[in-house]
């Protein structure tokens, strides 16, 4: 079930059917009987009696895209500080 605020949506899911593994299913959608899903969908129509529901989005790359987001922000953030001190407490101690 879905609920928006105002509206309950229902999923129905037929007699015999497969929903593969994180399969998101957005209300309101009826699965049929001996009908399954692709792992990784996102169903969002109706799937008929004895068929599969595949819904992916293509694949997009986009070069450079992490090291650009990671460095456009400040180089140390909370998380490398952490790594950081971590990696000297370990060092610290292997060397004793």
């Amino acid at each position: 079930m879905n609920y928006d605020g105002k509206h309950k949506y229902h999923t129905t899911i037929g007699d015999r059917s497969f929903i593969g593994s994180n399969t998101k299913i957005i209300a309101p959608v009826t699965i049929g009987k001996e009908a399954l899903t692709a792992a990784g969908s996102t169903i969002t129509d109706d799937i008929p009696d004895h068929a599969m529901g595949i819904a992916r989005s293509r694949q997009t790359v986009k070069p450079d895209f992490g090291s650009e987001r990671l460095c456009s922000k400040s180089s140390v953030n909370k998380i490398s500080r952490f790594t950081h001190r971590v990696i000297k407490i370990f060092i610290l101690m292997t060397h004793v």
